[in-house]
This record gives C-alpha cells, sequence and structure tokens, in this order.
C-alpha cells in the first residue's frame, strides 16, 4: 500500500453495527466547548497553559498547515512526540484534517519504531526528538511539531474550524499492541468507536468542567485516550506529565499536586509503585483527588485492601475499568468502594458480553471472554488474517453477532458482574503437565514477606524448559524504623553524606531553586559535607564564586579534593571554619545551606544563619526560603509498639553515639517509613524558619489537636518542609529519606483516645547551655470528650542525663536489634514446595527491588525475560564493557558491590540493595559531577543498560569529563 492510500473502515472490515446511532463525536464536542467556553483551561503543563479557543485555534492552523502538505482525509500520520501541549495540537489536527494518527512512543527500540512505520506507511511523521524516527529511503515526509506551530503561527492561518466534516466511520487512530506473540498489532478504531466512551459516566461519576484530569500515559498506550477526552469532551482541563517524570512516582506525584489534579489514572502496576514510595502521598490522594480509575491491568484483593488502609474513610473513589485497545478502551467499570472484590463489575449498557467455551463457542459459566458493541475496533491494520482469528461472528439466539476475542478467562458471578480468572496463554505444558502460571504467582503473594511475584516460562542455557520466578519482597525500606537523630551531635559519615546527595527529591528541589538565583552570583552554602552537592550544583547552575563552609575537618578535607577532581577549584572554595567565627572576603548574594534538622532548628543553623548574615547583600536570596516544622499526634503501627527494635545499622549508630559520648542516655529518636495514615489529627506547625530575617534562638507555641479517628495516642511526631518560591517544596513526611520525622514518645504506654478528643499543647525551644542546640520541652493535656483529663510532660533535650526515661526507649534498649524482613529464593522454593506439586516449582529465582513496567506502566514481560537470560550469562561468562565509560562504571559498581561485576549482571541480582543502590549514585554522581538519580538504577539495572542511560540523559556531563580528563576519544562518545 502506497503512503497516500486511504484507509476505509468499511472496505477493510465492513461497516459497524449502531455507527449511526452513536452519540455526538468527541471531537465536535471538544469543537463545541471552544466555541461555548474559549476561555477555560484546557491544557496545563510545568506551568504552560492552553485555553481551549486556544487550543482549537492552534490545532486548527497546524491542521492546515497539514493540508497544504497533502495530508487528506483517511491517511494516517505516524506522531512520535513526548507529552508536550503542542503533542496534543498536532494529535487535534491531524483528526481535523480527518486524517488518523498512529502513535510511536520515543522510548521504543529503534527496531520496533521502524518495523511499526514500515507496515503503517504513513503519509507523514512528526515527530519532537533529535532521535526520532527517519525513514527516508521509504522517502516519508518528517515534520517538526515545533515547526509545524510556528509556520502556523507565522502564516497567521484562519483558526476557525475546518470545513471537513469527521464521521463516526471514519478512523481516528491506530494504536499498537504486543499481543501475546510479542510482535507490533495495529488496531485500528474509528470515531464511532470511541463516541461513547463516557457515555452515561458523567452522572454516575460527576464529569464537569470544574475537573482537572491527569495526563499520565503516553499517546501509544489506549489509556491516553480515556485521559485526553476525559478532559477535552467534558470542558475540564489535562495536566500533563512529562515523560522522565513518569518513572518516578514520587516526582509526578509532586508535581501534579500544585496543580489540584482532581481525576487520576493509572494501572495497577503503577498504583503499586505509587505505594512502595518513601511515603504514600496521602494528603494529595485526600484533599485534591476525588476518583482513581485504574485500567490495563488486573486488579489485585491486596491493592484494594491496602488502598482502603491507606485512605480509610476520606479515600478517592476508586475505579477499577475493564477495557482494550481492541475495544476503544470500554466495557466495564467497578466501583472498588472498600470491597475486597477483584471484579471487573457489569458490562457498560451498549456493551454484550460472552463467556464461551474457546473452542466451540458454546456459552459457559467460565470461558473465554468475547464482546460485541459499537466500541468493537474493525481489526489489525495491513492484517487480515489476524483480524479474521480475533474479530469473529457469533451465532447467537438473536442472529449473528461480530465480537472480539479477548482471550481471557471470565467467569459470570451470579449478579451479572465478571470476574476475570487470568489469560489463556498463561497455561503452559512443562514436561507434560498442564500449569497455570497465575496459580504459582497466586500462591507465591501468599507468603508474608512476598509483596509482588511474576512467573514466567523460557528455557534454560542448555536448552531445557524450565520456570523462573521474579520476586518483589516486602520492602526492608517499608518498615516502620527507628533511628537515633546524629545531626545534633554532628556524627556523619560517609553513609549519611550519601544518603544526602542521593535524596533526589531534595536534590531537584534546589537544583530549581538555583536555576532561577544563582547566575554569575556569589554563593555562601553553609555546612557542604563531604560531597559538596549544594556548592556543585550552584557552580553548575552558573553560579561566579562559592563559597563552600564545613566545620569538620574530616568532610572538609573530602570535599576539597572532590572539587579539585572535578577541576571546579577557581568556582568553588571549600572552607574548613566554624560560621560562627569565619570571615568572608566578600558580600554574598545567595545563601544556602544542609544545616536544617530533622526539626528544622535542631542542628543548630539559627545562629550559623545570624552569624553569616552580616555578610549578605540587601537583596539577598536564601535557598531555602523557609523550614516549617510541623506537629501532629500520631499512633505506632501495633506490632512495632509491641516490640520495637533498632536495625543493626541504626543500633550501631547508636553505639557509636554513646562511645563518643561515654554514656547511654535517651537519644532524640527519629522514625523511617512511618505512615502518614496512622496520625491521630491534622498538623499544626511547631516552628518557622524564616531565611528572610534574622531566626529567633528561643520560641514558645501552641496548638489544641482534635483526634479525628479513635486510637492510641502514642507520641508526637515532628517533620520539616522546606519551601522556596520557585521551585517544589520537599515535605519530609511524604518522602522520608535523609530528614527522617523526629518521634517523640508518651512517657509510659500509649493512651486510648476517641474521635473528638482533644490535645492541648504547649511547647518551648530554647539554646542548650553553652551550645549552638536547641531543648524542647512539650506540655499536653489530653481532655476526653466526657471531661476526663490527662497530663504529660514529653521533653527532648540536646544533652539528656536521663535513660530508658519512657517506655519506648526502654523497650528500644532492651530488644535485639534486628534486620528488616528478607527473603531468599532458597527459602521460598522451600515454602513453595509444601503447597505445590514439584512440576509447578520454578528452578530459577530472581529477587527484584521492583518489577519492570513499560512505556504504557504495564508489566514489562519481555525485560523479564531479558533479566533471565542476562541471568543465565553470567553464570557462564561476563561480557567485557564495551568502551571507556562501560568499564568505569563497572569498576563503580564493583567496588560497592565488594566484587566483580559482568556488564550484564543485574545490580541487585548480584548482592545490592537499597543502601547500597544509594552508595553507588552518589559514586556515580561524584564520577560525572552531576545529579544522577537513584530511579536510573532501577530502569538500567546491568552495567551496560546503565552506561547506556547515563549516555542517552548525562550527555553533557559524559563530554565534559571526556574533555576534563582527556580519558575518550570523541567518537567513544
Amino acid at each position: 500500500m502506497s503512503p497516500d492510500a486511504n484507509i476505509s473502515m468499511a472496505a477493510e472490515t465492513g461497516s459497524l453495527d449502531g455507527a449511526l446511532s452513536l452519540p455526538c463525536l468527541l471531537l465536535q464536542r471538544f469543537e463545541d466547548r471552544a466555541v461555548s467556553h474559549p476561555d477555560a483551561l484546557a491544557l496545563e503543563m510545568e506551568g504552560r497553559r492552553l485555553s481551549y479557543a486556544q487550543l482549537n485555534a492552534r490545532a486548527n492552523q497546524v491542521a492546515r498547515v497539514l493540508s497544504d502538505n497533502g495530508v487528506a482525509p483517511g491517511n494516517l500520520v505516524v506522531l512520535q512526540l513526548s507529552a508536550s501541549l503542542d503533542a496534543i495540537v498536532a494529535m487535534l489536527a491531524v483528526q481535523k484534517v480527518g486524517a488518523a494518527y498512529v502513535p510511536v512512543d520515543v522510548s521504543w527500540p529503534t527496531a520496533r519504531a521502524q518495523q511499526v512505520v514500515a507496515q503503517v506507511q504513513p503519509h507523514c511523521i512528526i515527530s519532537d526528538r533529535e532521535d526520532a524516527v527517519r525513514l527516508n529511503e521509504l522517502n516519508i515526509p518528517d515534520y517538526s511539531v515545533a515547526e509545524l506551530v510556528a509556520t502556523a503561527a507565522e502564516q497567521n492561518l484562519p483558526v476557525d474550524d475546518l470545513s471537513v466534516r469527521v464521521s463516526s466511520e471514519d478512523l481516528c487512530y491506530v494504536i499498537y499492541t504486543s499481543g501475546t506473540t510479542g510482535q507490533p498489532n495495529g488496531v485500528m478504531v474509528t470515531h464511532g468507536n470511541i463516541a461513547g466512551l463516557f457515555e452515561g459516566l458523567g452522572t454516575d461519576l460527576g464529569f464537569d468542567a470544574q475537573d482537572k484530569w491527569l495526563g499520565l500515559h503516553s499517546f501509544s498506550f489506549g489509556f491516553s485516550v480515556w485521559e485526553i477526552w476525559g478532559a477535552l469532551s467534558h470542558g475540564a482541563s489535562l495536566v500533563l506529565v512529562d515523560d522522565e517524570l513518569r518513572k518516578d512516582p514520587a516526582a509526578w506525584i509532586q508535581s501534579v499536586a500544585r496543580s489540584a489534579v482532581s481525576v487520576v489514572s493509572l494501572t495497577p502496576s503503577a498504583l503499586r509503585q505509587l505505594f512502595a514510595v518513601d511515603s504514600f502521598p496521602t494528603e494529595f490522594m485526600r484533599n485534591s483527588v476525588r476518583l482513581v480509575v485504574l485500567s490495563g491491568e488486573p486488579v489485585r484483593h491486596a491493592d484494594i485492601d491496602l488502598w482502603s488502609e491507606l485512605l480509610g474513610q476520606h479515600a478517592p473513589q476508586l475505579i477499577n475499568t475493564f477495557a482494550l485497545t481492541e475495544t476503544a478502551g470500554r466495557v466495564a467499570l467497578k466501583d472498588c468502594a472498600g470491597r475486597a472484590e477483584a471484579s471487573v463489575g457489569l458490562p457498560a449498557a451498549d456493551v454484550a458480553t460472552f463467556v464461551v467455551n474457546p473452542d466451540d463457542f458454546s456459552e459457559q459459566q467460565e470461558g473465554e471472554l468475547l464482546i460485541a458493541g459499537p466500541m468493537v475496533a474493525g481489526g489489525y491494520l495491513h492484517d487480515p488474517e489476524l483480524t479474521a482469528r480475533r474479530f469473529i461472528q457469533l451465532m447467537t439466539a438473536d442472529g449473528s453477532v461480530r465480537c472480539y476475542r479477548t482471550g481471557d478467562r471470565f467467569r459470570r458471578l451470579p449478579n451479572g458482574e465478571l470476574e476475570f480468572l487470568g489469560r489463556l496463554d498463561t497455561q503452559i505444558k512443562l514436561r507434560g503437565h498442564r500449569i497455570e502460571l497465575s496459580d504459582i504467582e497466586q500462591v507465591l503473594r501468599q507468603h508474608a514477606h512476598v509483596k509482588d511475584a511474576v512467573v514466567l516460562s523460557g528455557q534454560s542455557v542448555a536448552g531445557a524448559d524450565q520456570l523462573t520466578a521474579f520476586i518483589v519482597p516486602q520492602s526492608a525500606a517499608a518498615e516502620v524504623q527507628f533511628w537515633p537523630s546524629l545531626g545534633e551531635h554532628l556524627l556523619y559519615d560517609e553513609l549519611l553524606y550519601d544518603f544526602m546527595a542521593a535524596d533526589e527529591v531534595r536534590v531537584a528541589s534546589y537544583q530549581q531553586a538555583f536555576a532561577n538565583s544563582v547566575q554569575n552570583k556569589v554563593v555562601l552554602d553553609i555546612g557542604t559535607g563531604r560531597h559538596a552537592v549544594l556548592a556543585r550544583m550552584c557552580a553548575a547552575a552558573g553560579a561566579r564564586k562559592v563559597y563552600a563552609v564545613e566545620v569538620l575537618k574530616e568532610a572538609a578535607d573530602a570535599a576539597r579534593t572532590l572539587i579539585d577532581e572535578l577541576g571546579l577549584g577557581a568556582q568553588i572554595e571549600v572552607i574548613c571554619a566554624d560560621m560562627l567565627t569565619l570571615q568572608l572576603p566578600e558580600p554574598i548574594d545567595v545563601c544556602t545551606q544542609g544545616v536544617v534538622g530533622n526539626i528544622g532548628s535542631s542542628d543548630g543553623i539559627v545562629p550559623l544563619w545570624n552569624a553569616a548574615r552580616e555578610y549578605f547583600q540587601e537583596e539577598f536570596i536564601a535557598v531555602p526560603e523557609r523550614c516549617l516544622t510541623l506537629i501532629a499526634p500520631g499512633e505506632l503501627p501495633t506490632d512495632v509498639a509491641r516490640n520495637p527494635a533498632f536495625t543493626p545499622i541504626a543500633a550501631d549508630y547508636l553505639d557509636r553515639l554513646f562511645t563518643e559520648r561515654g554514656r547511654k542516655f535517651d537519644a532524640r529518636l527519629c522514625v523511617r517509613n512511618y505512615p502518614a495514615n496512622q496520625l491521630l489529627a491534622s498538623e499544626a506547625e511547631f516552628e518557622v524558619l524564616d531565611f528572610s530575617a534574622a531566626l529567633a534562638e528561643q520560641y514558645t507555641g501552641h496548638a489544641t489537636f482534635i483526634v479525628s479517628r479513635a486510637g492510641r495516642f502514642d507520641g508526637f511526631l515532628l517533620w520539616t518542609r522546606l519551601e522556596n518560591a520557585a521551585a517544589d517544596a520537599v515535605d519530609f513526611l511524604e518522602h522520608q529519606q535523609a530528614w527522617l520525622p523526629v518521634w517523640l514518645p508518651v512517657p509510659a504506654e500509649g493512651i486510648p483516645v476517641v474521635c473528638g478528643d482533644s490535645l492541648v499543647v504547649t511547647w518551648t525551644c530554647k539554646p542548650a547551655e553553652e551550645s549552638i542546640f536547641p531543648d524542647y520541652a512539650m506540655h499536653v493535656t489530653l481532655v476526653g470528650k466526657g471531661g476526663d483529663s490527662h497530663e504529660l510532660k514529653l521533653n527532648s533535650p540536646h544533652r539528656t542525663e536521663e535513660l530508658g526515661s519512657t517506655a519506648l526507649h526502654r523497650a528500644l534498649y532492651q530488644n535485639a536489634p534486628h534486620e528488616p524482613t528478607a527473603v531468599s529464593a532458597t527459602d521460598l522454593q522451600a515454602w513453595l514446595g509444601t503447597r505445590l506439586p514439584a512440576h509447578m516449582i520454578p528452578l530459577q529465582w530472581q529477587i527484584l527491588d521492583q518489577l519492570p513496567l513499560n512505556a504504557n506502566a504495564k508489566l514489562d514481560r519481555s525485560r523479564l525475560l531479558l533479566l533471565a537470560d542476562t541471568a543465565d550469562m553470567t553464570e557462564t561468562s561476563g561480557a567485557e564493557a564495551g568502551d571507556q565509560l562501560e568499564a568505569d562504571v563497572a569498576a563503580i559498581w564493583s567496588e560497592v558491590l565488594g566484587r566483580a561485576v559482568a556488564v550484564n549482571e543485574d545490580f541487585f541480582s548480584a548482592g545490592g540493595d537499597s543502601i547500597l543502590a544509594v552508595r553507588l549514585t552518589t559514586e556515580i554522581q561524584r564520577y560525572l559531577d552531576d545529579t544522577v538519580f537513584l530511579a536510573a538504577l532501577f530502569d538500567a539495572p546491568t552495567v551496560a543498560l546503565y552506561a547506556d542511560w547515563l549516555r542517552k540523559h548525562h550527555a553533557r556531563a559524559i563530554a565534559r569529563r571526556a574533555e576534563r580528563n582527556g580519558d575518550w576519544e570523541e567518537g567513544e562518545l
């Protein structure tokens, strides 16, 4: 077929039943909204916005440019676009000329992208990246989306709607799925197929123009159709997320929280990643989001249970939609509403479903699900054989009906709802036994220490068939852990500095603030630490001079050595001195610092800041601008309250603290992974450090907390929030990594409380004697609804002489330290052997920190198979590094892991864990002098993949290092 050939649904597949009676087309609904509400916000992304009138006008202009370049009704246009406002413009423009868009994800491997484009034979390609697919040998015109938009504006083309009228039979898009074979199949979807996507849901789910929809998914995933048209067909606004942010749940949550997103779309895998972030975004979910829609994969009972546990009665509505690309994103919908049921609910009103025997198509209670209705797509592009196999005519009592064969096993429940049982194609035959892989996965997930499991069938190196189990253990990082507070005792070591350097949320916020403030400025960095992270970030952002001050000699020496290695000595001057007595050679334009503590003032920033102020210019800038310490009463998880213990590493820090002081004492306690849903009341401000002025060295405060649920008052949680006007705030309850919340326990056992009880609290902060570190004291009156009251005193001095003054301290000091929950392949294999027959026991096991997801945030089975193949390869041989970068990365990995690492060996399978991942990340940061984030290791868990990831995302830093050291020839970059 030639590139200019039209694709006619009637010609390839026949007309669709019910097409003429469908609701108003979604494109028409958008255009009507642009007329009726022109000033309403349509799109938003990273501060850029377009109203409905602006979006429609821009799309109309680009459509005219496309039309002038020969794009006509029925053509196919490939879109290879990252998330952006202009990407939505291009998508609309293609539809406005009567053409259909074919999304090619920017993250796809080149071979797959080229395979899709060659099959599509599009009229043209619209892209936005330098490495976009170029198929010049096919003579396919190629346009930059930015150039299209610019050309349309320069030519001052008309902004009114085009005369082309799109009909329900016209193709809207072709989205490629991998199918069970892994080969890309292009699903042809018409405007009529998607016209009823939201029919009846507007009332049921409350969709209206006040909503803000999260645009989290790539065009290449059918979920994007739900997001885009959910917003634009209801007059709501769509908040787009940058492609890179999508990979990091903590980052995109921070990004969209400021936009007050109300409708969130997630795959269940993405929801599980959200559950796994340092601190689940409870505040965002409760206060902003009203509806969370799950689709793309089966929802598990555990997903619903954990959702309810984390958010309780204030949880947004949770909806499970069963939707397929071949059915235009619509089949059935289920309100989870706190029920631990994972059925997909009742089919939509215009959807007919049949549960049949896959061999003879007789109706059964349990069998393959077939779907019929106006949403069923026309078939697969240029593949009549596959279309004939999957889109069939089913004979029913009422005649013949066109159906899509899902390949999914379902059971129809007595109430008419559909229960998903698994894929037909996950049933395999191994050594004469028929095995359902999902059955093995389900049993594995019942293990107390297993968070998730996937079992795949493949071949070993020897060629024998075998089962491979991929296990995500219940993360040690998810368990509530007590740590001693160390900053106010100046007890730092390399690991603690590593945690600070790898704290990507904090680093990203500072980086954003520096980009807006330090260009050609003189900067003071107080407490620079051994990595001089903030000082280096200021230098990278264009600071003229950075004075990096550090009071600890060992840390200052390490920072100076690093700065010299990186060739930054002329720009950054490391000074080992006490800020209270330091003399600086020139005035300061910008002052940053890493001295704020777990309680803002606890590490002594107040006198240090006040001493530094004499060097500040009149219009100086502080980064951060403010540090809030928040406080709320809380309850410890029951198992933690009953048997609290330090981890061995936390206990080791406590012993070092005792050794330094020469005695044991009640150290101030920090807590990692404290769940926000354990708080008993809304937070109050405990302390406000406003760095635009002098800071008070002592203060008093008070608050009244009204208990919001029944529970047990075990103590107070205090945590900091760093704020910058030009950057994201960093809340260390939402993100518990380097700066942990402080836990102030009640003296004795916890006190039962009920909803409506009040806690009246007053507190003081004043410097300890002859010290820059403050003491904190609290008086608490617990008043019950019946009028009874309790008086409590909670003290947290810097240098206490007390030992065992609280029940929690006594238990922690008495109980032996224990490692966080761990699980081994050997243990799991033995455990599984007591529950399943031998032929169902996997022979190969891999322990992963998380399961890999593809660009659509769904489980990436192909990457799992690659991991399995890689593990086999490393048992027999270790591939050599391909270039100097790979060799250097391999050397760093080997140093961190304490053994030689092959370039194809998985970091976590090789013995890496979350702490070593932090260590590795900071070493790579030092190596490149760039802000490399921890997420890179999960995206690229082998040396070869990691080096390739660095080339793609940190090319400038690699080039700088090459230029500085003369390591590599230019061609190797």
